[in-house]
Parts: structure tokens; sequence; C-alpha cells
């Protein structure tokens, strides 16, 4: 009975508080409309203690074999948030899991009912070893939709013990679900045995009703003003924060070489990773840049050579020609990076600048919705002359909106109090993807000769080209060979439904390949191409691929990829199979469709390759 006396004194000095901030402020406090519904919680709505400020899990189930509780340690607001997992130590954990989930019903009428929550990551593995599932369920707790799953995913698949990841954000669109009731589930989870640990924070869970175009921030930590969020590269000239030069508030980031420093070879970036929400109806990134340079400022810039310019984890670059016409001069840039290999998709900003004026630009991300990105800025020195380039970066924002159409448009524009001639408009330009190999520095003199290391394949007929290896699936919508599409050669593995095969049912599509990993590996690496297509978004149909393991007895598996994409490109997927060394595991693909609507779901997969390196 406490706890319930303290809900309502709370939600009670909540109310009276928000009325009195909407008078002052003529109720521009929240974002969302509140129509003629009585919300159960003022902090979160729908939601029953989804602030967690009653100090305890009180409206929430929890379970599991890890313990949830809420903490005071990491609250993103108030005073305390929900911890799912312990905090360990970086050495292997069973496959387990802590989950907390809240059953609502959303009114049949509510305007665009939204959920929306805040989540802190730390882990001491990557994506595919220990990540966070956010899904709604229906009351029997089968799963409608995974809206979200989260870790670090880092292209070389190496993993960082007590990896913070810091306070990340997501909304998801509740409309089909409305007068249903359903379960929001939250979930952090050592996906197999071996995993070396991940634990969660969770807060401000709610779930409101708006008639007004709803839109979220997804950048953390824009401004600069705290430490984290940005991952700063590990170069010579690092980038860092400072109190010199700032578009607003106390700081910004400084990229590149700033008097006296000395010039030098070396690239100074930031970057971020976002996930922007498959509902998501616009997104669009903004940022301000003061550039300076001492370097000879060219009119011809954007006419480079930028042949097979790429970005890897250690914010390097190469070229496989000769020609390399963008190591004459110094730049800036801001460009948006694949989540996996970190190719270059396209380029916001480059410039060669001295105007030394804050300079707003805005990029319409929309054509990326539903992907994860990375957002990275740079500020290259080509060490010649003693010419040094540098740039202050600030106000650095990713709003995604809701119900409404996107108009962003990719521009740049000076301030209005500018004296300087403003920088001219940039149109975004195709950039080359590099090859999968790692990126390495150019070498100007010297190119050395790599020592060959021992390698062998364990797929067979990974390109699909004959009948041999695979084992296919015995369901209503088997996967075939096709000639179709292919990534390289003659054929590929169809997988799901054909849309002119007509009609949709609910059925599994999978082929499958058992492979013994020797004990003596150095390393092992799963990759393939895929090529996805569904028009299905509101349902659970799905392309997936896994790691099963099978000599221990148990139906253990891991999550290489689970996607319900639409992309219709070929594009690749690497995981490192290491930890696998000594063991018989099954590489299983498979397309799910769950009949629902009449657009069916399939992909074609090609070019399935695990490639060991002995010791």
């Amino acid at each position: 009975m406490k706890a319930k006396k303290l809900v309502r004194s709370i939600c009670g000095w909540a109310s009276l508080l928000m009325i009195l901030w909407s008078a002052l402020l003529g109720g521009a406090v929240y974002s969302q409309s509140f129509p003629a519904y009585e919300y159960p919680d003022p902090c979160s709505g729908l939601v029953i203690n989804g602030c967690f400020e009653t100090e305890d899990l009180t409206g929430w189930a929890a379970g599991s074999i890890l313990p949830s509780r809420v903490t005071d340690t990491n609250p993103y607001s108030g005073r305390y948030s929900a911890q799912l997992g312990v905090s360990v130590p970086c050495i292997e954990q069973p496959a387990s899991s802590a989950w907390i989930y809240q059953s609502i019903t959303i009114p049949p009428d509510m305007p665009s009912p939204l959920l929306s929550f805040r989540y802190r990551i730390v882990t001491n593995d990557i994506l595919a070893w220990g990540s966070f599932h956010v899904k709604i369920k229906d009351r029997d707790n089968n799963t409608l939709v995974e809206i979200l799953r989260d870790g670090y995913d880092p292209p070389d698949n190496v993993a960082i013990c007590g990896n913070d990841l810091g306070w990340r954000s997501y909304e998801y669109d509740l409309s089909p679900f409305r007068g249903q009731e359903v379960n929001l589930w939250f979930e952090s989870r050592n996906e197999w045995d071996g995993a070396l640990g991940i634990w969660t924070y969770v807060d401000d869970v709610k779930v409101f009703g708006s008639e007004a175009p709803r839109c979220s921030e997804l950048i953390a930590n824009g401004s600069f003003e705290e430490d984290g969020a940005w991952v700063i590269g590990d170069t010579s000239c690092p980038a860092r924060y400072s109190t010199d030069e700032v578009h607003s508030g106390g700081r910004s980031m400084l990229l590149g070489i700033k008097p006296p420093g000395v010039d030098a070879y070396c690239w100074s970036s930031v970057r971020q990773e976002i996930a922007i929400p498959a509902n998501a109806t616009s997104a669009t990134l903004s940022f301000w840049y003061k550039p300076f340079s001492e370097d000879t400022v060219w009119s011809e810039w954007q006419q480079f050579n930028w042949s097979h310019y790429g970005v890897d984890q250690r914010d390097l670059v190469r070229s496989q020609e000769g020609s390399l016409s963008w190591v004459f001069y110094d730049w800036q840039e801001a460009l948006i990076l694949d989540d996996n290999s970190l190719a270059v998709l396209a380029v916001p900003m480059r410039a060669n600048s001295n105007s030394q004026e804050w300079t707003e630009v805005t990029f319409n991300l929309t054509p990326y919705v539903g992907r994860t990105i990375n957002i990275y800025f740079n500020v290259f020195n080509n060490g010649w002359d003693n010419k040094r380039t540098w740039m202050y970066l600030d106000d650095v924002s990713v709003k995604v909106c809701y119900g409404v159409t996107p108009t962003a448009t990719s521009t740049v524009s000076p301030t209005a109090t500018s004296t300087v001639s403003p920088t001219p408009t940039f149109t975004p330009t195709a950039t080359p993807t590099p090859t999968a190999t790692p990126p390495m520095p150019p070498t100007p003199t010297l190119t050395p000769t790599p020592i060959p290391v021992p390698q062998n394949e364990l797929i067979i007929n990974g390109g699909f080209e004959t009948e041999e290896g695979w084992v296919i699936g015995s369901t209503p919508c088997p996967a075939h060979y096709s000639t179709a599409m292919a990534h390289s050669g003659q054929r590929s593995m169809f997988l799901g439904i054909a849309p002119s095969k007509g009609g949709n049912v609910e059925c599994y599509s999978s082929v499958r390949q058992e492979v013994a990993i020797p004990a003596s590996v150095k390393k092992a690496t799963l990759s393939f191409w895929y090529y996805p297509a569904s028009s299905h978004s509101l349902g659970s149909d799905r392309q997936e691929a896994f790691i099963l393991r099978i000599n221990s007895g148990s139906h253990s598996r891991t999550e290489v990829m689970m996607v319900n994409s639409n992309d219709r490109a070929w594009r690749q997927k690497t995981f490192d199979l290491t930890r696998c060394a000594d063991q018989s595991i099954v590489i299983y693909f498979n397309v799910f469709n769950d009949g629902m609507g009449d657009q069916p779901t399939f992909m074609y997969l090609d070019d399935v390759s695990i490639v060991v390196e002995m010791k």
C-alpha cells in the first residue's frame, strides 16, 4: 500500500507542476497534444511508472535468469532508471537475459499513439553476442513485431570491454495496435554461451497520443556540452572538445590541426551511429561548422578524383590508383557511412574552405529510413608546406518525423550576419564503395608485399553453381536454385515466396549447411551476399541468418542477421566465427512469411563463405 500511496502522491504533484508550467510557457512543455484522455501516469501516459520514479518496478513484470531492478546509477531524467542485467567482468558468460514488460491497452480512437523510450547499453561484446531487444507482443507474449535490436556492431567484429554506448532514443508508432492490449517488451540478452556480458539501462518509457506531426532527435550530445556519445578517431591528430569557438552553448568539437600545431599527414574525425526508425516519414541531418585553412582554396575542388576513397574504423584512407588527386589539398567533410563496412554512402559536405564563419548544412536522410548509419565528420591535413586546416563543429542534429511528408533538401547556407562570401551549395556526390578488404593508408614510395597466411574455405558450393553442400528445408515454400539473380557466377539461392507465384502463406523457406571449425584456427569469418525484397512492414516477415550449435546437445543459436528489408540491392554481411573453434555448427538462412497481406517477402543469397586462417 505504501508504494501505491507514493504513486498517487507523485502523480498528483506531477499533474500540478504540468499545469503550472503549461500556464507559464503557453502549453509548450510537451510536444504531444493530449486529447480527451486521462492518462494513468502524467510522466509516461499509458505506461505505469515508465519513468521509474517509484524506486521499484511497480507496473512492470520482470523475469528470466538475470535480474532487473531500478537504480539511481545512470538515470536519463529524474532520479532513477531501470537496469536490465548486471555489470559483469569481461569474461565468458552463459546464454542468459533479463527482461521487463508491461501490458497496455491502446484506445481505439487515440490519434497517433507513440511509444518513446531512452536506453543506454553497456556491453563487453559485439551485437551478435550481446544485444538489447524491444518488441511488441500480444497478451500471450507472442511477438507481433521486433521494433529494435541494438548493440555494439563494429566492422571488424572486435569487442571492447565495458563499452558504454551512451543514452539513445527510439520512437515507434503504435497506430496499427489501436483497440488492442499489447505487451511492451524490453530485454537485454547474452545471445549464447560464451558471450562476454551486456547490461542495459532503460528510462522514460512513454505512450502518448498526438494529433500534431511528431518529431524526435536521434543525435546524442549534438552540442558537445558533455563528453560521450561520439567516437573520436584514434589518429595522430584526434578531434577534441573545445571552448574556443561555439555556435551555441559553451563547447564545440575541434577537428584538424589548429596553429600552433605542427602540420602533419593525418585525419581528425568524430562519428556517431544512429538507427533511423523504419516508420519515420522524414529524417534530416543538420549541423553548423566554422572552417579555417591556410591551404590553397581551389574552385574546382569537386572535380577531384575521389576513386577508392574510403573510411575504416581507424579513419584511414587508401587508393588503388596512382592518381591520388584528393591528397593534393587539405579538406573538411561530412559523410554518411554504412554501419557495417563504414563505406561512404553519401557526402553531405566536402570543402576546402577558409570562410571563418559559422555555416549551416542540412541533408535529407529519408532514403536511409529503416537503416543504421554513421554520421561522420573529418578534417584531412596532407602535411605539405606547413599549411594547416581545421574546423569547429556544433549543434549536430538528426531529426526524424512521423506522419508528415519529408521536405528536407541538401543545402548549405551561411549565417545571416556573415561578412565573408558564403560557402557555395554542395551537391551530394556518389562515392564508390570500397571493397571488403580493410582500407590501408597510402604509401607514396613503397607498397609492402603482404606475408601470405594459410587460409581455407569451409563452405561447399557457396556460389550455388552446383547442387551439392546445402540442405533445403522441406516446407510449403521451399528455397530453390535460381538464375534470375546472381551476385557472381550464374546462379544464387532463392528463399521466400516469389510475387509472380501469387498468394501469400505462412511458411519458412530455408537452406543450411553443417560446418566443422578446426581447433587450431586463428580466425574464422563468415561472409555472404543477400538481395532482400519485402513490402510487408507491419507483420513479422523477415530475412534472417543464424549460427546453430549442434555438438552440445542443446538448441542454442546466435543471430547473424534478422531484417525485414526492401532494399532490392546486393548487401554483404560478415560475422566472426573464431569463438566457434573446435565446434560443429550449422549455417542457417531463412525467409519467413506470416501469410498476412498479398505482398510476400523473399531474398536471393549468394557467395556464402567461411574462410579460416590457421595458426
